[in-house]
């Protein structure tokens, strides 16, 4: 089927960082792409985009803290900072080294941080 993705192009894990077990999914191959969450979102809202996105770019969700199928200790955790070192785990997990950054509501603000505290690790914020 065209547009369809294969076994190869999509991939589901686990990464853990500071107190939290991060959920984080891809689609596609390419240039990779993260998509960002607002609050109380989980990655499965980006549902019309991402497959969309796939079809040219590795597009790489995550569910951010205490978010769908993400778990976290503390909510003193749940600060925009960590939540962009948890972006940066997410890539380290998928093995990219950058990434163009999407982020909405909160999950633009958790952008923002990532480029911020990553600027090397950036390709482009939207």
């Amino acid at each position: 089927m065209p547009g369809s993705l294969n076994e190869a192009e999509h991939c589901m894990a686990f990464v853990d960082h500071k107190n939290a077990n991060i959920y984080w999914n891809s689609l596609g191959a390419g240039e990779p792409v993260v998509l960002i969450m607002g609050l109380g979102c989980s990655s499965a809202m980006w549902f019309r985009i991402a497959p969309q996105l796939a079809r040219g770019y590795r597009v790489i969700l995550l569910d951010n803290r205490g978010c769908g199928q993400t778990r976290a200790g503390s909510a003193l955790v749940h600060r925009v900072p960590v939540m962009a070192g948890d972006v940066a785990a997410v890539l380290d997990a998928a093995g990219e080294a950058s990434a163009h950054v999407i982020g909405f509501s909160m999950g633009g603000m958790i952008a923002q941080q990532f480029a911020v505290d990553y600027p090397a690790r950036l390709r482009s914020l939207t």
